[in-house]
């Protein structure tokens, strides 16, 4: 990823929304700050791959398993080919 995208780019805010039920809860992630270009869509790629193969898959697993022990890393199943959506493919409360 090239410096330019790295000290420009944005935090990921984590939106939680109202409960789906007895012990339920979603959780929105938002990742903004994108610019254009090739070092974009450089940085873009490289998020793109770390946050559904990675970030969410260790926080689900979390979750379902309990702590994760890092000195033994679990193997983890990527949530999806890509994470990016466009607008119109987000819910809207």
């Amino acid at each position: 990823m090239s410096a330019t995208a790295r000290r420009a780019r944005e935090p990921a805010p984590v939106h939680p929304d109202p409960p789906e039920g007895e012990g339920r809860t979603r959780l929105r992630f938002t990742h903004l700050g994108w610019g254009e270009g090739p070092a974009w869509d450089e940085a873009f790629a490289y998020f793109d791959r770390a946050w559904g193969g990675f970030v969410l898959p260790s926080l689900v697993r979390r979750f379902e398993h309990g702590p994760i022990d890092w000195a033994a890393r679990p193997k983890l199943e990527p949530l999806a080919g890509t994470m990016r959506r466009t607008l119109s493919e987000i819910e809207r409360p």
